[in-house]
């Protein structure tokens, strides 16, 4: 059940969820009237009441799904889709949405997760589009990823140009505390234009004041 609601959730249905929710709560108010309330409410009273506590009920779950500690949550529920565990089974596309909700909600190794499923699926712009983000955050490892993507890659671009963007990313992992990658851009950096070495410092610069 869970796993239905997730899926649901995910699947950006929640309009229809809140309609199912209604009409379930409309289809069991004459029922529930004739039963227990029939000498005390009318079965107008008996609908707007039922109304009440659906529409409340939704409103407090939306309220908590996304304030209370929600990139955890969502994070979390991603990896049990991505692995299928805890009672959820493998759907990678669930696990991709999951892990977006959590990267919105700042969750720092979430946009890694997504860029590595979107590059095995040769999603390759996405993927470095997911890992820009996640270096944005403040994740190291995606800007490693992104490093070896762009010397790895054979995507059409002039080889210097491959060069300089694996040691900007280089260079921000570097920014981010992770002495390796600082040592990887320095190995590139004799091959480096000045005009990118500049833009690394600068793209530095702008990722620690975004993340004060």
């Amino acid at each position: 059940m869970e796993e239905v609601f997730w899926k649901i959730w995910y699947g950006e249905h929640e309009i229809l969820f809140a309609y199912s929710c209604i009409s379930t709560g409309f289809a069991l108010a004459p029922p529930l009237h004739s039963l227990f309330f029939e000498k005390w409410i009318t079965m107008k009273q008996m609908y707007g009441y039922m109304l009440f506590i659906v529409l409340a009920s939704l409103s407090c779950m939306t309220l908590y799904i996304n304030y209370v500690n929600p990139a955890a949550r969502h994070y979390n529920n991603a990896l049990r889709f991505m692995n299928g565990e805890g009672g959820f089974s493998i759907d990678l596309n669930m696990a991709m949405a999951a892990f977006e909700k959590a990267g919105e909600k700042g969750h720092v190794q979430a946009y890694r997760y997504l860029g590595e499923i979107l590059m095995n699926r040769r999603e390759d712009y996405a993927a470095v589009k997911a890992w820009e983000k996640a270096v944005k955050l403040g994740d190291p490892r995606s800007a490693c990823l992104l490093g070896e993507f762009y010397e790895k890659t054979l995507v059409e671009l002039p080889e210097a140009r491959k060069k300089e963007l694996a040691y900007i990313s280089y260079y921000m992992g570097g920014c981010l505390g992770d002495e390796s990658l600082r040592n990887r851009a320095e190995k590139l950096r004799p091959e480096i234009s000045p005009q990118a070495q500049d833009d690394a410092v600068q793209f530095c610069v702008d990722l620690k004041s975004g993340r004060k």
